[in-house]
């Protein structure tokens, strides 16, 4: 194997890594998966150990299933959502998250295991084109996926939906997590859905 090739092995992980670790300010909360089922609840608080103000929150890099929902402090009500609610927001606003959650694993597995295994043997010169077509029907799929579930998102917030959407189509390994991204950005639109009924 090449340093070339071992360089960009490694660079592949570091990106993936860098996209398992999201921040959270001040006064905000998450809720992440637990790997054995249930959520498990990240505060940002005084005592908290942070690096410019902002706590890091790694995400399990094995479970690819939307599971990443922030929320700021709305003051003596909070954020409105407690892990037990979680799963049912899920339930409601992304119904067919299984056919993400298939797409997310399917380009894991060709970006972080087939591409990686192909450039360690040697073998990237006879395999390049199948496995450049490979990656790239998957992430068109998983691009369209997303685009097709975030019909809610684009309504509420057309300009946060391209930004993300395209960062997303720009970059295949980042792709990989987009789950988190969806459901996320689907969680804000009910906050602000909320909000403005009870306005």
């Amino acid at each position: 194997m090449l340093s070339i090739e071992r360089e960009f092995i490694t660079l592949i992980y570091a990106i993936y890594a860098i996209d398992c670790i999201h921040w959270l300010k001040p006064g905000e909360e998450a809720f992440t998966r637990r790997i054995l089922g249930g959520w498990h609840r990240q505060e940002n608080k005084d005592g908290s150990f942070t690096l410019l103000g902002h706590m890091p929150v790694v995400r399990n890099p094995l479970d690819l299933r939307p599971g990443w929902i922030v929320c700021s402090d709305r003051g003596t009500k909070g954020c409105g959502l407690r892990a037990g609610a979680a799963h049912l927001f899920l339930e409601r606003s992304l119904p067919e998250r299984h056919f993400m959650t298939a797409f997310s694993a399917l380009s894991a597995l060709n970006l972080l295991v087939s591409l990686p295994a192909t450039l360690a043997l040697g073998l990237i010169a006879s395999r390049w084109k199948f496995l450049s077509i490979l990656i790239l029907v998957t992430h068109a799929t998983l691009c369209f996926e997303l685009y097709s579930q975030a019909k809610r998102w684009r309504q509420m917030d057309r300009q946060g939906f391209w930004r993300n959407f395209g960062a997303i189509v720009l970059n295949p390994i980042s792709a990989i997590r987009s789950n988190d991204v969806l459901c996320n950005s689907l969680f804000e639109v009910d906050l602000k859905e909320t909000e403005r009924i009870d306005s």
